[in-house]
C-alpha cells in the first residue's frame, strides 16, 4: 500500500468512526435509550399509566427484537449501507411521528419504529466494521459503542433543559431536537458512508455465516445477552421515573442518567482496545 492510498483509507478510518458514533448516537442513544428519560413528562402529558408507559417501552424493544434478525438478510441483499439508511429513516419516521402523537396506538407504532430501526443500524453497521477495518475492528466497535453513551449523556442533559424551558408538551420539543440531529447524520450517511467490500459478500463468507448457526458458543452467547437484556431494560425505562416519585429534581434525575451515559462513553474504546489499532 503506498503512502497516499493509507492516508486515503486512515482518512475513512476517521470518517466512518465520526458517521457510526452519529449513528448509534441516534437510533441507539435517541432512538432507544432516549425513552426512560422522556416517560415521566410523556406520562403526565398523555395520561399514562404504568402499565401503558411500560408496555410502550416494550413495544420500542420489541420492534428491535423481530428485525435484528431480518438485518443480517436484508444486508445481503440490498448491502449494509442501504439497510444502514432504511433504518435510519424509521427511526427519523419514529421520531417526528411521536412527536405529534395523539392517541396510544399512535404512540405505540412511533415507538415500534424507533426498535425497528434502530436494529436495522446497529447489525450491519458491525457488519461493515469487520468488512472495512476488519484489523483495526476492536478499536473501531469500541468507538462505534461508545456512541450509543454519547446518546444518552445528551439525552439525560437535553430533556431536562428543554422541560425548564417549555411547559405541558415539552417532551415533544426533546423528541423534535433528537429528529432534526438524526436528520442530519442521516444526510451525512447518504453523502459519505461507503458499502461493503466485495470479500464481505463472498460466498466464503456466507460459508462460513451457515456454519455459524450450528455454533455451541453461539447460543450460550445469545442467552447472556438475554439475561443480561432483562436486567438493563428496567432501569433504562424506570430509572428516571423512580427518581422524580421520590422528589428529585428534573434535572437531577436526568444528570443521574446522563452519568450513566458518561461513563459508557469510555468503556468500550477500553474494551476494544489494542495496541496494534495505532499502526496503520
Amino acid at each position: 500500500m503506498d503512502n497516499s492510498q493509507a492516508r486515503t483509507d486512515k482518512k475513512y478510518l476517521y470518517l466512518f468512526i465520526f458517521l457510526g458514533m452519529g449513528l448509534l448516537i441516534t437510533t441507539t442513544g435517541f432512538g432507544r435509550m432516549a425513552y426512560g428519560v422522556i416517560l415521566p413528562f410523556m406520562q403526565i402529558d398523555l395520561d399514562l399509566t404504568t402499565t401503558e408507559a411500560g408496555m410502550l417501552g416494550t413495544y420500542l424493544f420489541l420492534g428491535y427484537l423481530v428485525t435484528v434478525g431480518l438485518s443480517g438478510v436484508m444486508t445481503g441483499k440490498i448491502g449494509a449501507k442501504n439497510t444502514v439508511v432504511i433504518g435510519n429513516i424509521a427511526v427519523l419516521i419514529g421520531l417526528f411521528c411521536i412527536i405529534i402523537v395523539n392517541s396510544y396506538l399512535f404512540a405505540a407504532i412511533s415507538v415500534f419504529l424507533l426498535g425497528l430501526g434502530s436494529a436495522l443500524v446497529f447489525t450491519p453497521l458491525m457488519s461493515l466494521v469487520v468488512a472495512s477495518f476488519l484489523d483495526k475492528r476492536g478499536m473501531v466497535m469500541g468507538f462505534l459503542m461508545s456512541g450509543a453513551g454519547i446518546g444518552i449523556l445528551l439525552s439525560g442533559l437535553i430533556v431536562p433543559a428543554v422541560v425548564n424551558v417549555f411547559s405541558g408538551e415539552a417532551w415533544r420539543y426533546a423528541w423534535l431536537i433528537f429528529a432534526l440531529i438524526t436528520l442530519a447524520i442521516l444526510l451525512l450517511t447518504l453523502l459519505f458512508l461507503k458499502d461493503l467490500s466485495s470479500k464481505e459478500k463472498s460466498s466464503a463468507s456466507k460459508e462460513r455465516s451457515d456454519k455459524a448457526w450450528c455454533s455451541k458458543p453461539l447460543y450460550l452467547l445469545a442467552s447472556i445477552y438475554f439475561i443480561v437484556g432483562l436486567v438493563y431494560l428496567v432501569p433504562s425505562l424506570y430509572q428516571t421515573s423512580y427518581l422524580i416519585d421520590l422528589s428529585v429534581k428534573e434535572s437531577l434525575a436526568g444528570s443521574i442518567y446522563s452519568f450513566a451515559g458518561f461513563v459508557s462513553i469510555f468503556g468500550p474504546p477500553l474494551w476494544g482496545l489494542d495496541c496494534r489499532s495505532f499502526r496503520y
